[in-house]
């Protein structure tokens, strides 16, 4: 069971991605169909650590050492400067909404 739900999860992961591409590529942000919308938005900016040894100790958990992630995006986002951190482009997702 645990392979087959591996197996469904990986081909609405590689749907999700061609439809994602395709409405890019064709400049469409909309889809309107009677029983669902489909829609184009941007993701949320990822996380990328560039190099942990820079990044200064507050963001650092006790017991073991644990980067603070929620920390970072957030001292990040507000515009602040951390070394060893920068944060990306997120990637387009879709959103589906049913009626």
């Amino acid at each position: 069971m645990q392979q087959r739900l591996a197996r469904l999860s990986s081909r609405a992961e590689t749907k999700k991605a061609v439809i994602t591409d395709a409405l890019a590529r064709s400049g469409l942000k909309k889809i309107l169909q009677e029983d669902f919308t489909l829609s184009l938005r941007p993701g949320t900016a990822a996380l990328q650590v560039i190099d942990e040894v820079q990044i200064p100790e507050k963001f650092w958990r006790e017991q073991p050492a644990k980067l603070d992630r929620q920390g970072l995006i957030s001292c990040l986002k507000q515009g602040d400067e951390v070394p060893g951190a920068v944060l990306t482009n997120g990637s387009q997702t879709i959103a589906v909404r049913t009626r």
